[in-house]
C-alpha cells in the first residue's frame, strides 16, 4: 500500500525506528486540513512499546488539526534525530521515521491520564 524507500541506503532497522520513535521528544504529525490541504505541526508524542502505537496530547478546544481528525483520520508522523555534518560538508546526515496510519481521539478519562502521565515521563 505504502511506498518503499527510493534510496536503499538510507534505509534503518525497525529497532532503530522504535528507538526514535521512543526517544525524541516531538516530530511533525500532518493531517489533511482545510479544503483538503496537507497541515503538519510539531508536537509531542509517547511510543507505547505494549501496543505498538504512537500517542499525543492535544488540549480539547477546537483547532485546525482536531478539527482536521474529525474528518479525516488518516495521519503521518514524522521524528528525526538531530544529525550530525560531517566537516567540510553543508549537508546533514539525519535518521528520520515517517509513519502512516490512522488516528482516533481517545475519551476514556482513565486512558487520557494514563497516556498523558507516560508522556510527560519523557520530559521530567
Amino acid at each position: 500500500m505504502f511506498r518503499k524507500l527510493a534510496k536503499k541506503n538510507k534505509l534503518i532497522s525497525e529497532e532503530a525506528c522504535i528507538e526514535l520513535l521512543k526517544n525524541q521528544k516531538r516530530g511533525i504529525l500532518s493531517v489533511l486540513g482545510d479544503d483538503d490541504y496537507p497541515y503538519g505541526a510539531p508536537i509531542n508524542h509517547f511510543y507505547n512499546e505494549e501496543d505498538g502505537k504512537l500517542y499525543f496530547h492535544m488540549g480539547p478546544w477546537d483547532g485546525h488539526r482536531l478539527n482536521a481528525l474529525k474528518k479525516h483520520n488518516k495521519v503521518s508522523f514524522c521524528v528525526m534525530d538531530k544529525g550530525y555534518q560531517e566537516e567540510g560538508d553543508w549537508a546533514w546526515k539525519v535518521k528520520s521515521v515517517i509513519v502512516f496510519g490512522t488516528m482516533e481521539i481517545i475519551t476514556d478519562m482513565d486512558q487520557i491520564i494514563d497516556y498523558s502521565t507516560q508522556l510527560s515521563y519523557k520530559f521530567t
